[in-house]
């Protein structure tokens, strides 16, 4: 199956292998154009996602030989754009949002509803895709001796200096005066 085209690869990361091959047949039955691979540990995970990229991680919290939470920060170490669900049966809001501090997309608790991991990782791959087509309206420009990025639509402009940033409405009268603002600043410190 690795070698179809497909449009999402999910790795499981469960010690459990009952729960681990339901989970697996579960999701390449639940969603389409998915590459769903599993591993029971997070050692086989890192040495894994080293070698291949992953879309979403399927992360129970409890492994033999890592906890979740070190294990995500590890991953995105080596794969930063990978979005981890937090999966646990030993749930606390604590660890629900440390979970979300680390980079976890979602955190759910045991026993999975299929429905419910379903509709995550949905939602997770919707986010994603807005973000990318969000990034890809963005251009770089630079005008004045600064660099601004705007939209192709010219509904927004981010202007960047060295030490700032700023977030406006290129429509606004405002936008002139703060971008002749920042050109005069950066002329002055910059030259």
């Amino acid at each position: 199956m690795e070698n179809e085209r497909v449009s999402t690869k999910i790795l499981i990361i469960e010690d459990d292998p009952t729960e681990r091959i339901t989970l697996q047949a579960a999701l390449e039955t639940s969603l389409t154009d998915v590459y769903v691979e599993s591993v029971e540990s997070g050692a086989a995970a890192e040495a894994l996602v080293k070698v291949q990229f992953f879309d979403v991680l399927i992360v129970d919290y409890r492994l033999p030989d890592t906890d979740g939470l070190t294990l995500i920060k590890k991953l995105k170490d080596i794969s930063p754009d990978i979005s981890p669900i937090v999966c646990t049966g030993y749930s606390s809001i604590e660890l629900a949002v440390d979970s979300m501090r680390m980079g976890a997309y979602d955190y759910i608790v045991k026993p999975i509803k299929i429905e419910a991991l379903v509709k995550s990782i949905t939602d997770l791959l919707k986010d994603k895709e807005l973000l990318v087509n969000g990034k890809k309206k963005l251009v770089m420009m630079v005008n004045d001796g600064f660099k601004y990025l705007h939209d192709q639509d010219d509904a927004i402009t981010i202007i960047l200096t060295p030490d700032t940033n700023v977030l406006l409405d290129k429509k606004s009268s405002f936008f002139d005066k703060v971008k002749g603002f920042f050109g005069a600043i950066k002329k002055y410190y910059w030259g």
